[in-house]
């Protein structure tokens, strides 16, 4: 069995999926969070309902968030357009976050990235276990090439998740 203790330890399988994690979600981080969570919907098939409702509270703390950090807590108009309905906060005063402020953020988090995870584990848990697989397989057989993994997926019947050209750029092995 294999647990995140164990795979924290694995320095190459860290520094691969860092590595590629890099790569890919660079530019998801960034934008509003509407934005985020479309980049996750174009590559996991996120549905729609699952972050949408959150992503205004998100985007309206962010702005908040931003104005406390660059500009001393001041509110300018282009960050008062993310948060026009809150008539607390003014342009040229200073941002106002109360208790239920917080509140309201943590509910927004909490729900989405709740339901986040639940829809990824139970949509993508495949790719976990198809990594896990591909580790063994580099362990047991470490002279093999990409092509040798490959064939070995092949003949387990494994569904053909991964290219041989991904499982070479993984593992940094030639691909024959």
């Amino acid at each position: 069995m294999v647990d995140g203790e164990t795979i924290a330890e694995d320095e190459k399988l860290v520094s691969g999926i860092q590595g590629l994690a890099n790569r890919h979600i660079e530019g998801w981080l960034r934008g509003s969070y509407a934005d985020r969570f479309g980049a996750l919907r174009r590559v996991f098939g996120l549905p729609k309902d699952i972050a949408e409702k959150h992503a205004g509270v998100l985007d309206d703390y962010y702005a908040k968030r931003n104005c406390l950090v660059h500009r001393h807590g001041l509110i300018d108009t282009k960050a008062k357009k993310h948060f026009q309905s809150d008539l607390r906060n003014i342009v040229g005063g200073t941002v106002v976050v109360e208790r239920s402020d917080f509140l309201r953020l943590h509910k927004s988090i909490h729900e989405s990235s709740d339901s986040i995870d639940e829809y990824i584990v139970k949509n993508h848990i495949k790719n976990t276990e198809m990594l896990r697989l591909l580790y063994r397989l580099r362990n047991e057989n470490p002279s093999w090439t990409a092509k040798d993994l490959s064939r070995e997926l092949t003949r387990l019947r494994v569904p053909a998740m991964v290219s041989r050209n991904q499982i070479a750029r993984l593992f940094q092995i030639p691909e024959a």
